[in-house]
């Protein structure tokens, strides 16, 4: 297999007539003290049995001299059939989050050089199989759609060094021709392994500039058919989106403000899908959100990155609640993995449980899961665990009023920094909002609760987990082989 300084020496070869749920060991020739490893086949699509994989997205190698990404060997301790990456691999905006890197292809490849140079991330990628989903930070910050100049560019070397190996890329289906001819090849992707069904979504390249789109006309289409396909075939249909679908992020860095969920929510129910389960990141946090009765959206991020100190915020009978727990502040190097493990092994008694894990900056270890979710079939979910602060069960967040401003609060250094987001308000009525909340807050930053009421009409009920001692353990290190 020759390797081309045209695609920075990156290719991707098949290997055909390989059995399922088998092991399979490997030499890299010609390639001075590289020593062998193994690899483990996915089992067979919609095969009943059990299988486990992990989530998460946010890498941030570029900004930090000698900083490691010791997360993806935390995700290897967790011992995932596979993971799935969603999007931000790299930062290449950071510094130049207002620029980019223009049309500059090294310039890009240098970005992705230093974080697969890692030896966290490259003695991962030797046995685990990643699959990846591109998001802002590889083009430009909260980049909308394909018009931007140095986006074919950014988003070509995304493809050489992670998005090339995905599976069914593209699907077979796709139109290369979609939205004006411009022959872009779609990244998003279905992957169905064993009992566990997903479709990967590409939220940024179909994002129409109003806003009121995130997937695109024909991709939509090809979420749809799949879930219909999916029905009678897979207990759970997993969507994983690189961005947090909950309305309560703005069209710029969510879902919020446009008509897809709605969408989707409403072919469910139209169709009588269920299992519907999204999975996210980006949010450089983690989060459980019923988005529509039964309906579930599990975000897990960052995996390896120094992050805000976000405070987690949800809403409660209509109020804005912002929760100071012992914690504090986040410790400033994140590594946080969700798992999702699917048993379909007892029919009738299938279930999913989905484990969120953060080791804060403890180096290679987890403990036991900060939170567990287990769904059960159709619509019945339960929750168990919350230790520690961040950690945010909102439900029936889809009641948020269309049109109010949504408040979240982070934390920073004594004091608290509201954010707006809104859909059709003024920005000068933001602004004003902003400065009397601001003003409010400051004065009370010494209270370990405080609640602000009828902001506008926004809505939201849920419930911040507040407190709790925070447990560890230890996980012994686990090669795949």
């Amino acid at each position: 297999m020759p390797l081309h300084s045209s695609t920075d020496h990156t290719s991707t070869i098949t290997l055909a007539s390989l059995n399922p749920s088998s092991t399979y060991e490997y030499t890299v020739l010609n390639v001075p003290n590289e020593p062998s490893s193994s690899f483990t086949t996915l089992p067979t699509k919609h095969a009943p049995g059990r299988i486990k994989f992990a989530f998460s997205s946010c890498a941030m190698k570029s900004m930090h001299v000698g900083y490691e990404l010791s997360g993806f060997t935390a995700l290897r301790n967790l011992s995932p059939s596979f993971a799935l990456f969603l999007g931000d691999l790299v930062y290449a905006d950071v510094p130049l989050s207002w620029f980019g890197l223009g049309t500059n292809t090294d310039a890009y490849r240098a970005h992705y050089r230093r974080t697969f140079d890692d030896p966290h991330m490259s003695k991962t990628g030797l046995s685990l199989p990643i699959f990846y989903m591109y998001d802002d930070h590889e083009i430009l910050n909260d980049v909308k759609g394909r018009e931007l100049e140095s986006f074919k560019t950014a988003v070509d070397v995304w493809r050489e060094y992670a998005g090339s190996s995905n599976m069914g890329t593209p699907l077979p289906d796709a139109d290369l021709t979609e939205n004006n001819g411009d022959g872009f090849m779609p990244a998003h992707f279905a992957m169905d392994a064993g009992p566990a069904c997903v479709f990967v979504m590409d939220t940024r390249g179909f994002r129409d500039v109003e806003g009121k789109s995130v997937l695109g006309e024909g991709q939509m289409t090809q979420v749809k058919s799949w879930l219909l396909r999916s029905k009678d075939v897979c207990p759970f249909k997993i969507l994983a989106s690189p961005v947090p679908v909950t309305p309560n992020y703005s069209h710029l860095e969510g879902w919020g403000g446009s008509d897809d969920l709605a969408a989707i929510l409403t072919f469910t129910e139209e169709e009588g899908i269920d299992g519907v389960v999204f999975i996210s990141g980006d949010s450089h946090m983690q989060g459980v959100y019923e988005i529509a009765p039964g309906i579930l959206e599990i975000s897990s991020s960052p995996a390896s990155a120094q992050g805000p100190p976000f405070q987690t915020i949800s809403g409660d009978k209509g109020q804005v609640v912002w929760e100071q727990t012992e914690i504090g502040q986040h410790c400033s190097e994140h590594e946080q993995w969700g798992t999702v493990d699917v048993d379909t092994s007892i029919t009738g008694g299938e279930k999913m449980v989905v484990g969120l894990y953060s080791n804060c900056g403890k180096g290679e270890e987890y403990g036991t899961p900060l939170l567990e979710i287990t769904i059960d079939g159709g619509k019945d979910w339960s929750v168990t665990g919350g230790s520690q602060g961040h950690l945010a069960v909102a439900q029936n967040a889809n009641e948020i009023a269309a049109g109010g401003v949504l408040l979240r609060t982070q934390k920073v250094g004594g004091g608290a920094v509201f954010v707006a987001m809104m859909e059709g308000t003024s920005w000068v009525t933001i602004a004003v909002i902003v400065c009397v909340v601001v003003v409010i807050a400051l004065g009370c930053c010494g209270c370990a609760r405080r609640k602000i009421d009828g902001v506008c009409g926004g809505k939201s009920v849920g419930v911040v987990e507040g407190g709790g001692e925070e447990r560890e353990g230890v996980v012994e290190e686990i090669e795949i082989a």
